[in-house]
């Protein structure tokens, strides 16, 4: 009887310490919250000038099916801490007493979840919270160039300082000089003008149409015959393919390109242009696509060749290559 009673004690010892803590609201903060919370980050642009305001919206989404509380603190950075790397992964300093809403205040109430300072939000399925936050006014940016931005979000700071969840997504923006524009000359038409169109350009107005999914446009920069090689799907049956044959390859592959295989265009950026020779020519790609609602970054690198006897690039090549 003695054995069976001090079994039953230390089964019950053993339930209370794999029991989760919880505060005196009795919030299971590290185990209830982390399961049903997703903290997501999105950029009003990809791109900005120097000067410019530059949006980060926090979005808080409760996936799971009970309701969620979280407590945010007083000082906004406390329960919001935002990082921000350059592209070599250095931190960015942030400004001396910078952030938003750090001064303290008295509350002893709970406003409306649209007000800015909350005592308590509650989020049910499917709901969102979000806050929005000026990197500009944040951080020390130091001239143009590549930055990226995360978040640690801690839905209890006061009373669980030791938790927290990490931003889903890892938003990256470029910030270029004021008074350098990258877009295309006014005197292009839609089409893209046979004359005097840069290799820059060539990849502006190709992934241009793609975004738009103006496939008519898009194609017209192809050299397929080349271009076709460069997918492993494609590139033995083509080459092996007698004239006719080919046709119908090209004719499978200009649709299979339309359908997106790699994922919908979101966002591009010219990194770079390198010319080998004066027919030859390199552009380095930023691009982002997404499928199921994941984003993907990739590096891409365009070869395109002056055709002969005339001043129009086609696209002959693409090298890709995944970013992290």
């Amino acid at each position: 009887m003695m054995r069976l009673l001090l079994l039953s004690i230390l089964l019950i010892l053993r339930h209370l310490e794999s029991a989760p803590s919880r505060d005196h609201r009795g919030e299971v903060t590290e185990n209830f919250t982390s399961s049903q919370l997703s903290v997501r980050l999105s950029l009003s642009e990809r791109s900005f000038k120097e000067g410019d305001r530059v949006p980060l919206t926090v979005q808080i989404s409760n996936l799971g099916i009970e309701p969620v509380r979280f407590f945010p603190s007083n000082l906004s950075h406390e329960t919001y801490q935002i990082f921000l790397e350059d592209k070599d992964h250095r931190l960015v300093a942030a400004k001396e007493e910078s952030f938003p809403f750090s001064g303290l205040k008295r509350r002893n109430h709970i406003e409306d979840i649209a007000g800015i300072h909350k005592k308590e939000v509650i989020l049910h399925k499917g709901e969102h919270f979000s806050r929005t936050f000026y990197l500009d006014e944040l951080f020390q940016i130091r001239g143009p160039g590549e930055y990226l931005a995360k978040v640690f979000f801690f839905p209890n700071a006061k009373e669980s300082k030791d938790f927290f969840l990490r931003s889903e997504n890892q938003p990256i923006f470029f910030l270029e000089p004021r008074g350098r524009s990258r877009e295309l000359s006014q005197s292009l038409s839609p089409m893209g003008d046979e004359v005097g169109v840069t290799p820059e350009e060539v990849i502006f107005l190709f992934l241009g149409s793609e975004l738009k999914k103006n496939w008519e446009s898009h194609f017209k920069w192809i050299d397929f015959s080349e271009y076709i090689l460069s997918y492993d799907k494609y590139s033995a049956s083509y080459s092996n393919a007698n004239p006719g044959e080919k046709s119908l390859i090209l004719e499978d592959f200009r649709k299979f390109l339309s359908e997106g295989p790699s994922g919908q265009l979101k966002f591009y950026k010219v990194l770079s242009v390198d010319y080998p020779s004066s027919k030859d020519a390199k552009v380095q790609v930023y691009i982002e696509r997404s499928m199921q609602r994941y984003t993907q970054r990739y590096e891409y690198t365009y070869t395109l060749k002056k055709i002969e006897n005339a001043t129009q690039w086609k696209i002959q090549n693409l090298y890709v290559k995944v970013r992290k």
